[in-house]
């Protein structure tokens, strides 16, 4: 069935996309055009369908009823969101580098990095807030994309990474300046249970990557590999006796 689902089309049924459109699909691998629809349409039900907000919010969102049994809170939380910007940055930060670490991981290991260390921070997420009583709700797959960023992080380390324009970041830095920016955005909210989660989060999500792993030397296309000298000796030929010190 999931063969079926990211068989790629015939190439004849497959029409060109307009050139201001592919960029924007060069960077989308199957499994990330499938979370991609898939969060874009739960959102689109949340904003277009106000009779299912209380749903979403209280039955799909994670929240302090993990600890009351709704252990499907950190699984669900991952598929939907409640806020626009939410919605709108982990899309982008998913495009920016789902496609490059599924290509670096394969689809296999990525698919492990992109769920395990969210599910993990979603359910120390909503478990804390139980703990706390603290009333806090969250959604979106925010957890998932910044574990993918770890990956990033650990897996390209101190390879540079163009961001925007002419900025050049060394991919762990990118990914420290963005756990570091979420941690903020938590602590100025008073939201602990979501400084827990996102703390479980990419401590697993660098644990699972392998943590300090060597930087990539920087792709030098046009750079001819270098062939290894040998020393070349001159024999003399001729009828006369071969040193045995030679082969001919």
């Amino acid at each position: 069935m999931l063969d079926f689902i990211f068989m790629p089309a015939p190439a004849e049924r497959r029409p060109d996309l307009p050139p201001w459109l592919q960029p924007l699909t060069q960077r989308l691998t199957p499994f990330v055009k499938v979370m991609v629809l898939v969060e874009t349409l739960a959102y689109l039900v949340y904003v277009l369908v106000p009779g299912a907000r209380d749903f979403i919010v209280s039955q799909l969102a994670v929240g302090p009823g993990v600890a009351l049994g709704k252990l499907w809170q950190p699984l669900t939380a991952l598929f939907v969101h409640i806020d626009p910007l939410q919605f709108l940055f982990n899309l982008v930060g998913l495009w920016f580098v789902g496609a490059a670490m599924e290509q670096a991981l394969g689809r296999p290991r990525f698919v492990l990095v992109f769920f395990v260390p969210a599910l993990a921070g979603y359910l120390a997420q909503g478990l804390s807030a139980a703990l706390l009583g603290h009333p806090y709700v969250s959604a979106g797959c925010g957890l998932s994309v910044l574990s993918v960023f770890v990956a990033f992080g650990v897996y390209f380390n101190r390879t540079e990474a163009r961001v925007l324009g002419g900025m050049v970041l060394q991919a762990r830095m990118l990914a420290s300046i963005l756990v570091c920016f979420s941690l903020l955005i938590a602590l100025l909210s008073f939201a602990w249970p979501v400084v827990v989660g996102t703390v479980s989060s990419v401590l697993l999500s660098y644990v699972m990557c392998g943590g300090r792993a060597p930087s990539l030397p920087p792709p030098s296309p046009n750079k001819r590999p270098s062939r290894p000298r040998v020393q070349m000796q001159v024999l003399e030929g001729g009828k006369g006796k071969t040193d045995p010190r030679y082969l001919n």
